[in-house]
This record gives C-alpha cells, sequence and structure tokens, in this order.
C-alpha cells in the first residue's frame, strides 16, 4: 500500500496539482473513481500539509469515502461531519450517534492545525457552537480533584444531560448519594463518579445494561452536546482559511444545498402561517450568500 502512495506523490501529475492548490487555484480532477478519490485526498492532504475538507455528494458517498479512508489507514486528525436533520426544521430528536460524531468534528476542527474531514453539503449548512462556548462548557474531571458537588450538578445540566432516575441512554445523567452517573456524547459508555465529600474518589465506565463497573478512569473530559441551544457559529467562521475543498461533484452540491435552503424558507413561512415562533433560517443555516463566498474564498 505504501509503494502506491508514494507512485501517486511521484507523479508529474500530483507535482501540478499540489502547485496550482498552493497558488489559490480551482482544480478539476476527471476519471476520478472509487477509492481512487481517497488516495488522492489523504495524499493532498499529506503533501499540502493542510486541512482538507471532502465534500461527498450525499451522505452514502461520504460513508463509504470514509470507509475508503479508513482502510488506506489515514493517520491525521480523521473526522466525520454528518448532517442532524433529514429535512429543515426537523423536530425529530437527532441520533446520539450524529451527534456525537458532529462533537468530535468540531474538537478536532479546534484542537489540530492539519486534519481530514468527510462531509456533505447539507453537513455543512447546519450550525455549530462558537469556539468559545464549546471550549468553556466542557467539563474536565480527575480523580482525587475537589470540586463542589452542588455546583457540578448545574454543570451537567449545561452540558445538556437530562437528569432522570438511573442513567439509561445517552444525554442523561442521575444522583444518587455522593455518586454521579452522566452518559455523555462523547463516551461508548456512562461515566460512575463517586465523591468523598466534594472530593472525586473514583471515577469508572459502566455497563448500561447490568449497571457493572467496566474498568476505572483517572480523568475524564465531558463534551457538551451540539443541540442544546447555543449553535450559532457556521462552517465559514470555524474553518481555517488554508482548509483545501475536495469536492465530490461541486455542481451537484450547489444544487444540493439551493434545494435545502429553498425548503428551509418554505418550511419556516409554513409555520409561521401556523402561528409557530420559529428562528428565521439564516440563523439556523449557512446562507446562500455566505456559502458561494466561502466557496470562492477556499476553491
Amino acid at each position: 500500500m505504501d509503494w502506491f502512495k508514494a507512485k501517486i506523490e511521484q507523479l508529474p501529475q500530483f507535482s501540478e496539482l499540489l502547485q496550482k492548490i498552493e497558488e489559490g487555484q480551482t482544480v478539476q480532477l476527471k476519471g476520478l473513481s472509487g477509492s481512487l478519490r481517497a488516495f488522492v485526498a489523504l495524499q493532498l492532504n499529506k503533501a499540502a500539509n493542510r486541512p482538507l475538507l471532502y465534500v461527498a455528494s450525499d451522505l452514502d458517498s461520504a460513508e463509504k469515502m470514509r470507509d475508503d479512508l479508513e482502510f488506506l489507514g489515514a493517520t491525521r486528525p480523521f473526522a466525520f461531519l454528518p448532517p442532524l436533520q433529514f429535512e429543515p426544521y426537523d423536530t425529530v430528536e437527532p441520533s446520539p450517534s450524529l451527534v456525537r460524531l458532529r462533537i468530535e468534528a468540531t474538537q478536532t476542527f479546534l484542537e489540530h492545525d492539519v486534519w481530514l474531514c468527510v462531509t456533505t453539503p447539507q453537513a455543512l449548512l447546519e450550525s455549530l457552537p462558537t469556539p468559545e462556548e464549546f471550549v468553556d462548557l466542557q467539563l474536565y474531571l480527575k480523580k482525587g480533584l475537589e470540586i463542589s458537588f452542588e455546583k457540578l450538578i448545574p454543570q451537567l445540566a449545561e452540558l445538556g444531560l437530562q437528569r432522570v432516575e438511573i442513567v439509561e441512554n445517552v444525554g442523561e445523567f442521575s444522583v444518587r448519594g455522593g455518586i454521579v452517573d452522566a452518559y455523555v456524547w462523547n463516551y461508548d459508555d456512562p461515566l460512575r463518579i463517586e465523591f468523598f465529600g466534594n472530593e472525586i474518589e473514583s471515577m469508572r465506565f459502566f455497563d448500561v445494561i447490568s449497571q457493572r463497573s467496566i474498568r476505572p478512569v483517572e480523568e475524564a473530559t465531558l463534551l457538551p452536546n451540539l443541540q442544546n441551544g447555543r449553535l450559532g457559529a457556521f462552517v465559514d467562521q470555524l474553518l481555517p482559511d488554508n482548509t483545501i475543498l475536495f469536492f465530490e461533484d461541486q455542481q451537484l452540491a450547489n444544487t444540493r444545498v439551493e434545494q435545502f435552503l429553498t425548503r428551509a424558507l418554505q418550511a419556516f413561512h409554513d409555520q409561521q402561517e401556523l402561528g409557530l415562533d420559529n428562528p428565521p433560517p439564516e440563523t439556523m443555516y449557512l446562507s446562500p450568500e455566505r456559502w458561494k463566498s466561502w466557496n470562492k474564498k477556499l476553491t
């Protein structure tokens, strides 16, 4: 596999592609299909040493590209940014797995200078938390740390967790005596935090079905839910200006964006007629003007 990657880097066409991108030119690649796109994206990300955002035409194509890149052994910080909604103003509660992926993608954007991310046009239209709020809302816990037990409860609510009697699902927390259980989006299993007074005596992940301990942990960072009402940033604010935009099909992506935003505007007007007080589309989704401006700046 490594020899094939090296061969791609040695091709004159690849060097020419890299040079044009460094000069800020828009490049159209023809004849790339299947896993070859993943090879080129991976090597371009490595050779240019810049963040690369691969925009697939739809979710199925995005998942296929993600699988190809993982198979090829993407070593740079790698993220997958899916859409949360099927349709504009969708009231269906998003899947916790999708929420988690967007949380992890946001964390990747903020913590690393060079990364590789696969996404879709619709996913790029949905808002994300501002960097300041995403960082401020994180909760770092460590064994032996002294933290006010009374202050911890509202902090967990700030993360977007709902208080329940027994934790069974992602997005829940419970309190029993000096024990706090929290099931946040960035961990596979819920976390049990045991206090002695205001000191964290122990922490461990546990099985949500049997409630039995899985493994102890010395420290943990609890990340906030993206659906907690604090959304306010879009990709044109969040991603650096040196990001390489790699479209599977730019014309199709622009069409998908236009169609989605048209449906969003129609849905907003329909809900207004029903007396529903929803925020306007430009606060929920990246506007058409900003989408075009961002594309022009990065491609």
